[in-house]
């Protein structure tokens, strides 16, 4: 089986300063393990932007180091070792909307607001288009929120102490109202103070809460419902480390740190239909320091996602294709991946006719890049995600979108498929299926499954191949090798994982 590996050069620079010689060495590491093709993902616009100051550095350092062209460097080591190398780009990711604060942002980075902070990373286009992200739809009339009522899904089995907190910027957190609430009950209320925009509701010591669209009601002097943001973790302070999926940071104090609004951690775009973190049960007891957080702001947009729909997106999207391929690129792959995703996606848009016509969209937005890359000599590829394997336009999908992928395999939109993998323990009817469909109409398929997370990558090869799978993809380096912290060098982080992958080519 042919050995293909993902390069989030992103993340690379998250634990060094790159030099040519350095990429070189790298390159010729990988070739050397068997690995005849790279996916450069290019992510440069998000590299310039990135509020975090230790990585803005070493982007910087790496940047100037190359002469601002890293990826031109990329396809000349790569050719030079007799290995392919495609671009791979992902047109929703135009900002991390992990709306993270780092206590010593660099003050020439810009400032993008979301509700209690700012965004961690953004695009220049991002910066510049806010009208093409999707927008938030306007709530029902309404006066301005006096009271706050917390909710449980079932009647209290024991007393609670429910610990109510106040602030106006999402910091320092003043507490206004401590109450005993009695076993049975099944809700509490408070008064808003004036002036206050952000709020942390506090229970340690005790199993109760509910689903996140049910547990916190606001109204105003008359009853009405009134809208608002929830927090169901703390704001991230990061710190640096030399192994990028290390990067969580330590929160010891939520009331002077805050709360992070309006996110679904981890990459919830791709892993889960827009109804599930609605859906999804709120436990005090297990909750980040036993809190939920609650504001009055509200996020007019979700600034890193794009409008399929939008023709200033399309039209920047296919500007960037025809520069890449330019570049020397042997192929595009697309992937849809995004870091914004609200708790919410109904917020800003829902319904079967919304998910159909984005869909329609981004089906067309494939149509043109196609064409792009094709008359150019390149090859096409796209990616095809397990999360897309069942939607239907007529039920709630992943980022309120229909990805019509069975539609991109009828009209031959590709030459190749990345088959992405989040679920790794084995394939499912939905897989299989997806996998005929690309052999009947004669796409080569390569999977690409979250590597780092999995125990036994020979038998998911062995399961790829017997399905007519070509290759097995990498995801990514930088979870496989990273860069020794003094000198070019590089080490293995699990040997032993590595010695398996490398057996893959055996199959």
């Amino acid at each position: 089986m042919k050995l293909y590996v993902t390069i989030d050069f992103y993340d690379e620079m998250t634990a060094a300063v790159w030099t040519p010689a350095r990429l070189k060495k790298y390159f010729t590491l990988l070739h050397s393990n068997g690995i005849e093709r790279i996916y450069w993902i290019d992510q440069l616009e998000i590299m310039k932007y990135s509020i975090r100051r230790k990585t803005s550095e070493n982007i910087k350092a790496t940047l100037k180091n190359f002469d601002n062209k890293i990826a031109e460097k990329a396809i000349e080591f790569a050719h030079e070792l007799g290995m392919e190398i495609f671009v791979l780009i992902k047109p929703y990711e135009m900002g991390i909307q992990v709306p993270e604060v780092s206590q010593d942002v660099p003050e020439d980075l810009p400032y993008v607001p979301v509700v209690g902070c700012q965004l961690g990373s953004v695009t220049k286009f991002g910066i510049e288009h806010p009208e093409v992200m999707l927008q938030r739809i306007p709530a029902p009339p309404h006066g301005d929120a006096e009271s706050l009522t917390l909710n449980f899904s079932a009647p209290l089995s024991t007393d609670v102490t429910v610990k109510f907190f106040c602030s106006k910027q999402n910091s320092n957190y003043q507490l206004a109202e401590s109450k005993i609430v009695p076993q049975g009950a099944s809700n509490v209320s408070f008064k808003l103070p004036a002036g206050e925009t952000f709020f942390i509701l506090q229970i340690e010591d005790a199993v109760c809460g509910n689903i996140y669209k049910n547990i916190v009601t606001l109204y105003d002097k008359n009853g009405c419902q009134v809208p608002g943001s929830l927090a169901i973790q703390p704001l991230r302070y990061y710190k640096p480390t030399a192994y990028h999926l290390d990067h969580q940071g330590n929160v010891e104090n939520i009331l002077e740190s805050g709360m992070l609004f309006d996110y679904f951690p981890g990459i919830p775009s791709g892993l889960y239909n827009s109804d599930m973190p609605p859906c999804c049960f709120f436990d005090f007891n297990t909750a980040s320091h036993h809190a939920l957080g609650v504001s009055l702001e509200l996020n007019d947009r979700i600034h890193g996602f794009p409008n399929p729909e939008n023709e200033v997106f399309q039209q920047f999207i296919q500007d960037w294709v025809t520069e890449d391929m330019q570049m020397g690129f042997d192929g595009l792959d697309l992937r849809i991946s995004s870091h914004s995703s609200p708790l919410f996606w109904s917020d800003y848009g829902t319904g079967e006719a919304v998910r159909t016509a984005r869909g329609n969209a981004h089906t067309e937005l494939l149509r043109k890049v196609s064409g792009i890359v094709r008359n150019a000599g390149r090859i096409m590829s796209v990616h095809i995600e397990d999360f897309m394997l069942d939607s239907d336009a007529k039920y709630p999908c992943p980022m309120e979108i229909f990805w019509d992928y069975k539609r991109w395999i009828q009209e031959k939109l590709a030459d190749e498929v990345t088959a992405k993998y989040i679920v790794t323990d084995g394939f499912t009817n939905a897989n299989f299926a997806m996998l005929r469909s690309c052999k009947a109409a004669g796409i080569p398929v390569n999977v690409c499954p979250f590597i780092h997370v999995m125990d036994t990558p020979q038998s998911f090869s062995a399961w790829s191949r017997e399905a007519g799978v070509e290759a097995f993809n990498i995801y990514e380096a930088a979870t496989v090798w990273q860069p020794e912290a003094d000198g070019d060098g590089f080490y293995e982080i699990n040997p032993s994982h590595v010695d398996k992958i490398r057996r893959v080519k055996l199959l």
